[in-house]
């Protein structure tokens, strides 16, 4: 988290993901901070960027900066998080990889 923060100053939000019990691994994660008993922590750890902070060229060579820094047990894997508004609507897109997800709230 210090690394990011001298690079994005608070574009971001490191997250350990958490598995359903009932669920395939690794298919149903959530951030650990909202799980319940029926999840168990994972050595998994999101990491969510502002778009306007940064793409995904500037993750690729900053990844196995962060990568030499954790202890090995943890699995990073990278989200790049954009919010847009219109007149409207809210939402946001999580791209992580060659998938995108929409989160829209409204």
């Amino acid at each position: 988290k210090t690394y990011l923060q001298l690079l994005l100053r608070g574009g971001f939000v490191v997250d350990q993901m958490a598995q359903a019990k009932s669920g395939t691994y690794p298919n149903e994660l959530s951030p650990l901070s909202r799980a319940d008993a029926t999840k168990y922590p994972t050595s998994r750890v999101r990491v969510s960027i502002d778009s306007g902070k940064t793409n995904w060229e500037n993750i690729i060579k900053m990844e196995p900066i962060l990568r030499s820094i954790i202890p090995a047990r943890l699995v990073l894997y990278f989200a790049l998080l954009t919010t847009w508004r219109e007149k409207h609507y809210i939402g946001a897109a999580m791209l992580a990889g060659a998938t995108a997800t929409i989160y829209p709230a409204a």
